[in-house]
C-alpha cells in the first residue's frame, strides 16, 4: 500500500516512471542503470526488470560468508559458493503445494552470470519486485500492487496482470546486472510465527487468484 501511495504522489507531481528498488540492491556501474532505463523506454515497456547477482563478500551488506537464506534453504552452497552467481535470471515455474498449483521461481539461480540463458534480453512472465521499472500511468491503471499479498507474490501477481491485459513484461539482462543481497531485510524480522502466518495467507490468496488462470496464460 505504501508503494501505491508513493506512486500516486509521483504521478500527481508529473512523473512518468517509477522504480521499485529494494534497499538491499544496488548498481554495479552507473551505466548499467542508464542502459536498462534506455532499453525500457525504447521498447515502450510497461514493466521491466534485469539480471540480479549475489554480491561478493567484500562489498556485501552481510559480513558473514553465508546469508541466513543460504544457511536455511541452500545449505549445500555454504562456504560462499553462491556468491557472484545468479540471484534472478528471469522467470521459471515449478510444482506447487496444497495452495498453489504452480509456483514462481527464479530462473537459473546460482548459475554463472554470463550464461547465455540469462545474459540476454527477452519477454518474461514476471520480473522480481526487487527491481522493477514501471510506466507509472499504466501501473496505476491496473491498480498497483495488491496490499493483501503483503510478503510474497505481489511482484508476480502484478506482472501476471500485465500479461493478462495483453501487454508485455521485459527482462533485460544482456551484458548488465545489479547486485542483490537477497532477503537480508526479510531474515532480520523477529516474529517468526507471524511471518509464517502471513506466508500461508499469501500462498492461499495467490492460489485463489491464479490457479485456474495460469495454465492458459503460460500456454
Amino acid at each position: 500500500m505504501l508503494n501505491n501511495i508513493a506512486a500516486k504522489l509521483c504521478f500527481e507531481l508529473g512523473s512518468k516512471e517509477i522504480i521499485l528498488w529494494n534497499s538491499d540492491l544496488w548498481c554495479v556501474k552507473e551505466e548499467y542503470f542508464l542502459e536498462i532505463l534506455e532499453r525500457h523506454r525504447k521498447q515502450e515497456s510497461k514493466v521491466s526488470g534485469t539480471k540480479l547477482v549475489y554480491p561478493p563478500l567484500e562489498i556485501s551488506l552481510n559480513s558473514e560468508t553465508d546469508s541466513e537464506n543460504i544457511k536455511n534453504t541452500f545449505p549445500q552452497l555454504m562456504g560462499g559458493k553462491w556468491r557472484e552467481k545468479i540471484q534472478f535470471g528471469g522467470d521459471r515455474w515449478i510444482g506447487g503445494n496444497k495452495y498453489v498449483n504452480l509456483l514462481p521461481y527464479h530462473f537459473k539461480r546460482f548459475a554463472d552470470k554470463e550464461n547465455p540463458l540469462v545474459n540476454c534480453d527477452r519477454g518474461s512472465f514476471f520480473v522480481t519486485g526487487a527491481f522493477q521499472i514501471w510506466d507509472l500511468n499504466y501501473y496505476l491503471s491496473i491498480g498497483g500492487l495488491n496490499p493483501s499479498l503483503s510478503k510474497n507474490f505481489q511482484d508476480v501477481d502484478i506482472c501476471l496482470k500485465v500479461i493478462e491485459s495483453g501487454r508485455d513484461v521485459h527482462y533485460f539482462g544482456k551484458d548488465l546486472f545489479f547486485y542483490h543481497d537477497e532477503s537480508l531485510n526479510m531474515h532480520s524480522l523477529k516474529n517468526e510465527k507471524k511471518n509464517d502466518q502471513q506466508m500461508t495467507s499469501d500462498f492461499f490468496l495467490f492460489g485463489k487468484l491464479w490457479n485456474e488462470k495460469l495454465p492458459s496464460i503460460l500456454g
